[in-house]
């Protein structure tokens, strides 16, 4: 038996308690994560919510859990492919700003009528 057979279930394993609960292991092969990720994610608040004393090997993660944990990544990669459209346009608007300013036939090349 390896050491991670003997602080991890199989991913397969059933879950005491809630059937639909997922053990952080599962959670892993269910999302295609390693074990270092999810901790990762929890050390930026980004995890799923676990349920259950650390250290006890009773942690799980709810199904409700999981599609918040879904809901909540959907939404932070929406607002950061905004950002990043919102900064193309602004470099697209400033290259056209020099640009423009560059013409010979800008404003402020113009001669000013005498009057």
């Amino acid at each position: 038996m390896s050491r991670s057979d003997r602080h991890y279930p199989a991913a397969g394993a059933p879950v005491p308690g809630n059937k639909n609960d997922m053990t952080i292991a599962q959670w892993c092969v269910r999302r295609g994560r390693s074990l270092t990720t999810f901790y990762n994610l929890r050390k930026k608040g980004l995890a799923p919510e676990v349920v259950g004393r650390p250290g006890s090997g009773g942690q799980r993660i709810t199904q409700k859990a999981d599609r918040d944990w879904e809901r909540k990544m959907l939404r932070l990669s929406k607002q950061a492919a905004a950002r990043r459209e919102a900064e193309r346009r602004s470099q697209i608007r400033a290259a056209a700003g020099r640009i423009a300013a560059a013409s010979p036939l800008h404003h402020c090349r113009r001669k000013r009528r005498q009057g």
